[in-house]
């Protein structure tokens, strides 16, 4: 019996939290709340902080890059925080090292 994590983000003061599962089952959901977030964050730096994810897959990184590809186009810098070691063992994988700044 598989037990399904609820997944969500949420707004924060300098950008948002991530938590429960980053796989490709939810991304859809997950992608186009973080994009309005983004969108409505006003300049500097923006934090998201991923240390509540309890899994991420392929689909999760890719989520993590779109999300930082957004936060470009906003002239954001985007920054990354509490990643699991599942997910930093992915972006090595992938040899995403010098795109997903931790």
């Amino acid at each position: 019996m598989t037990t399904t994590v609820a997944s969500k983000v949420e707004k924060r003061e300098k950008g948002m939290t991530v938590s429960g599962s980053l796989v490709f089952a939810n991304i859809s959901s997950l992608l186009e709340k973080g994009c309005e977030l983004i969108r409505q964050h006003q300049g500097g730096s923006f934090v998201i902080d991923c240390s509540a994810v309890k899994r991420i897959d392929s689909a999760g990184i890719a989520l993590l890059l779109e999300w930082q590809r957004q936060s470009r186009n906003k002239k954001a810098v985007c920054r990354f925080v509490g990643l699991s070691s599942q997910a930093q063992s992915l972006i090595q994988a992938y040899r995403l090292q010098s795109l997903i700044s931790a």
